[in-house]
């Protein structure tokens, strides 16, 4: 069974999606934290507030209004992630080039832009740039990185060319620590999702397993890491079970009530499976398949499959004791014989389900039910398994089926009194 195939909603995109939202707010925060902090630099709070720093008032303030706001609606709203990503090429990096360009102009135009100056702030610019690149990773989506890159190349490359022609080892500079960041940036996004997918798979593994099988079978296929995939064929014993008259009785019930009482019933039926070890096949509407033997071998599993049966036979017997209106009564086929099991359908959706006759008899026997009046109905290859004195089978006359040439011998089982 391929316990890693993706269903038809796949928890990575939900793993995922709150991976961002998570990330997107971190952001946001330091978004906000360097516009604060620019802030105060710029108005002369500090002694130690470099020469270059001092965005004009027309600058800052808008863009830390912009923090604040982004900041505030990221808390509050899970909006598209794409509008973060756009934020930093379009808003964060046009800031960062605008604040040094302008810083460089007023030191050009007072005549103190020093040689040590001319090297330190578009090295100092590169810097931010990068960090907005690395930031961009945390959107985990590679194209936002992307296009921050090259906005940031862009607008790194023309304030060289503005205010340092003449440097052009600068631009080589600028485009390598862009190429790092890129990289860097790239591989945090890979590396994460990778590590998402795998934590998905494995999450979505473990519930597929809880779904299908026992706590214990479960617990041992995922310490062993089995692969049931690609199908197997395997002697187990079938089980088909089906609620009598449910469909006259539902018509007369509302909707909700009816799930309810759907509900109840398979979570009863569905807790005797897998006491008994048994597999869950698949819910019938107002009944189920499923079989013992499989995937982990179960020497006993005819015995398993007839104490499961009359466990859940003495179930709807407390149910019944629980409600009130009609009780409700089901019919329980059980056979043994050779299947084919195996994770079965198409790339979208995919069913761990057994195939072959011994299933259809299973499904006949079940009807036989009906027939003879009974609960439970088990085959003779099911009853020549059995050797406990705990059970006594009383035979029913053979009848022929569909599909079968010699007439089916089917027993009613029960439980000797100690």
């Amino acid at each position: 069974m391929d316990v890693t195939a993706p269903p038809r909603s796949d928890p990575f995109d939900e793993f995922l999606a709150t991976e961002r939202l998570r990330s997107l707010r971190q952001m946001a925060m330091l978004r906000l934290a360097g516009a604060l902090g620019v802030s105060v630099l710029s108005l002369g709070f500090t002694t130690a507030t470099p020469r270059f720093i001092g965005p004009p008032t027309r600058l800052m303030a808008p863009y830390a209004v912009f923090a604040a706001v982004a900041w505030v609606l990221r808390r509050r709203w899970s909006y598209a992630t794409w509008i973060d990503g756009l934020a930093l090429p379009l808003v964060d990096v046009p800031f960062v080039f605008a604040l040094f360009l302008g810083s460089m102009q007023r030191l050009h135009a007072a005549g103190e832009l020093q040689r040590a100056d001319a090297i330190k702030l578009p090295f100092a610019a590169f810097v931010f740039f990068a960090l907005f690149v690395l930031f961009a990773a945390l959107s985990l989506v590679r194209w936002q990185v992307i296009v921050t890159a090259l906005a940031a190349l862009a607008f790194q490359s023309t304030l060289v060319f503005l205010e340092q022609p003449g440097e052009r080892y600068l631009l080589l500079q600028g485009a390598v620590s862009l190429a790092i960041a890129t990289a860097l940036g790239l591989y945090s996004c890979e590396r994460t999702l990778r590590l998402m997918r795998g934590f998905a798979d494995e999450q979505l593994r473990k519930e597929r397993l809880s779904r299908y099988f026992s706590p214990q079978i479960a617990a041992h296929l995922d310490r062993t890491g089995g692969d049931l995939g690609s199908g197997e064929s395997c002697e187990v014993t079938m089980m088909f079970i089906d609620l009598r008259g449910f469909t006259e009785l539902a018509d007369g019930m509302e909707s909700r009530a009816v799930v309810r009482l759907l509900n109840d019933f398979h979570s009863r039926m569905v807790d005797c499976l897998f006491t008994f070890g048994g597999t869950l096949d698949k819910y019938l509407g107002d009944g189920l398949m499923a079989y013992f033997g499989a995937p982990l071998a179960q020497p006993d599993h005819a015995e398993r499959a007839v104490r499961c049966a009359l466990a859940m036979q003495a179930a709807l017997g407390g149910m019944n004791g629980e409600r009130t209106g009609p009780p409700l009564a089901m019919g329980i086929g059980i056979h043994t014989g050779w299947v084919v099991i195996g994770d079965i359908g198409a790339p979208q959706r995919r069913e761990f389900t057994a195939i072959g006759d011994s299933v259809n008899v299973a499904a006949r026997i079940e009807q036989l039910t009906k027939t003879y009046g009974v609960p439970v109905l088990v085959s003779a290859d099911t009853r020549l398994r059995i050797s406990s004195p705990e059970f006594e089978f009383e035979a029913r006359d053979p009848v022929s089926v569909k599909g079968k040439r010699e007439p089916l011998q089917t027993y009613t089982p029960r439980l000797v009194a100690a």
